[in-house]
């Protein structure tokens, strides 16, 4: 396996979650089908993905997956840890090459495993009981009438297992729920009735980011990760201390972003 391998859906022109600029980025089109860009990604030496294949069944995704990883595998950088990304594929075997062997490598996949998805994708049809959510800047109201998004973004990016443990049980028994993780360390619990966004705010109310400075983001810093320079998440959680020491109001430190090391400082 490559060091890392990010995988990107994009389901709207806007690209918000930059898909083009992943190891894999599948970009939704009109048609329901999608675009896979790959061999791409920021940090050092960044790259635009390479357009490799157009209009994807979804139901097909994890054979081009695969294919990834089996490409990294045949031609991959095992001697670099610096370069052992997809991106760097390309440039050694070059552009040519590497989509022919992507496709070859699909072809031999597609024929020897059964990788096919069983996606269904069903209309939301919870209707509200008119419980009304409480007023706060976590609970969003959705399009449909009557029905929450409660946001849950645990300060640093470090939800607690105990939180996590509890929303699970509360979650599991609300129907029609679902979950959205975004790219910003944040939880979104969608299809929640009035009652329900209030309980879910409750669970996570010890550790959910109230002001604009606690949703700000931090790598996880050289404590942990070997390539880091600095202790970025000590700086973080040290400023949001010393914010409720003054009680500051909420606004008059921005939201951050702090990285440890250069290839974060590029990505952020």
């Amino acid at each position: 396996m490559p060091r890392k391998l990010k995988v990107g859906f994009s389901n709207s022109p806007k690209n918000i979650v930059h898909a083009t600029y992943r190891d894999m980025g599948f970009v939704a089109k009109s048609n329901g089908k999608f675009d896979l860009y790959t061999a791409g990604g920021l940090g050092v030496n960044p790259e635009f993905g390479i357009k490799t294949v157009s209009d994807i069944e979804p139901n097909d995704i994890l054979y081009y997956i695969m294919t990834m990883v089996e490409v990294f595998m045949k031609y991959g950088n095992y001697e670099s840890r610096a370069k052992a990304r997809t991106r760097y594929i390309p440039k050694a075997i070059g552009e040519k090459m590497y989509l022919e062997e992507f496709n070859r490598i699909f072809l031999e996949i597609k024929n020897s495993k059964d990788l096919k998805l069983d996606i269904k994708i069903e209309e939301n049809t919870k209707k509200s009981d008119n419980s009304t959510a409480k007023k706060s800047r976590n609970i969003i109201e959705q399009k449909q009438k009557g029905l929450y998004i409660v946001k849950y973004h645990p300060m640093l990016g470090n939800p607690s297992i105990e939180t996590l443990k509890a929303l699970y049980a509360l979650i599991s028994e609300i129907e029609g729920v679902g979950i959205r993780i975004s790219t910003k360390e944040e939880m979104f619990i969608v299809n929640l009735k009035g009652e329900e966004a209030n309980k879910v705010l409750d669970i996570i109310s010890l550790d959910n980011a109230n002001t604009q400075l606690q949703e700000s983001i931090s790598c996880v810093g050289a404590t942990i990760c070997q390539q880091g320079l600095a202790n970025s998440s000590g700086l973080l959680s040290k400023i949001i201390e010393i914010d409720k020491e003054e009680n500051f109001k909420d606004g008059v430190l921005p939201r951050l972003c702090i990285s440890g090391c250069q290839p974060c400082k590029i990505r952020s």
